[in-house]
């Protein structure tokens, strides 16, 4: 198995590390990393990355940065990797610091490194810095920036609103909107439910139109409550889904058992 790994150059080790980081398996992933030092790759770029992602997705940030200066000749991927693991623990200030030396290293950030490093900035409240970085990607490194760069910049903003207590609608529509546009459906569900908890309603729009020679007034249904309809319906499509799936295997397990013992399906004739 060892000499597979090697001869593959470390993929396969490279995508169960990635299945260890999704689901927190710290320990398998300790074990798959014992293997590569036996195996003397634990300083292949593939296999680092793959620590480096696993660690820091199992909350154990000491070995990811120990992993990252082991690494023969680290990469954008290892230092991008290293920013996302501070800030999804909160720790922006190391973020911001792995940011800078990877740039002082000669590397030019990309648009995974600005999302990276506007989620640390967004997760641990450093608006001012978040906001000058955002500034400098067009200007400085020319990187357009997308919607998953605007989305951090309206959280950091959304977490001002929430701090003064805002009683605007507008701007949970806006930030709920943004979070949907990006799929981020459980924090735009988040939002929504913030404001509905503070009584805060959008006044639906009107307007008036002849029928029949007669006015009429028609009333627009609001965005949020369009927007909670829409994920009831799709958390429930999603159970009818997996309950026709269910039926679906039992109803061919019962059918493959039938068949095994010998019985067989009548067919009749229904007459109309």
């Amino acid at each position: 198995m060892i000499i597979y790994i090697r001869w593959q150059g470390g993929n396969p080790i490279s995508s169960v590390l990635s299945v260890c980081a999704e689901y927190s398996a710290l320990g398998v992933g300790r074990e798959i990393h014992g293997h590569t030092i036996k195996a003397i790759m634990d300083g292949n770029i593939l296999v680092g990355n793959g620590l480096i992602n696993m660690y820091t997705k199992c909350g154990s940030l000491d070995k990811a940065l120990l992993v990252f200066e082991e690494i023969d000749g680290r990469d954008l991927v290892s230092r991008n990797l290293m920013i996302a693991g501070y800030g999804m623990h909160g720790l922006g200030n190391y973020a911001l610091e792995t940011f800078e030396q990877m740039m002082k290293a000669g590397y030019n950030p990309d648009g995974v490194s600005f999302v990276a490093v506007l989620s640390a900035c967004s997760h641990a409240g450093l608006v001012s810095e978040g906001r000058k970085i955002f500034k400098q990607m067009e200007s400085k490194f020319g990187i357009e920036p997308q919607v998953e760069h605007y989305s951090y910049i309206a959280q950091e903003t959304a977490s001002r609103i929430f701090s003064l207590d805002s009683e605007t609608i507008g701007s949970y529509t806006l930030l709920s909107n943004i979070y949907a546009s990006t799929g981020r459906w459980d924090d735009s569900a988040r939002v929504r439910i913030s404001a509905k908890a503070k009584g805060l309603k959008k006044i639906p729009g009107q307007s008036w139109i002849e029928v029949q020679n007669k006015c009429a007034c028609t009333k627009v249904l609001d965005v949020m409550v369009l927007g909670s309809i829409m994920y009831s319906a799709y958390k429930w499509m999603s159970v009818v889904v997996l309950c026709w799936l269910q039926f679906m295997s039992s109803l061919e397990g019962l059918r493959a058992v039938t068949l095994t013992e010998g019985y067989l399906l009548a067919v009749r004739c229904i007459p109309v």
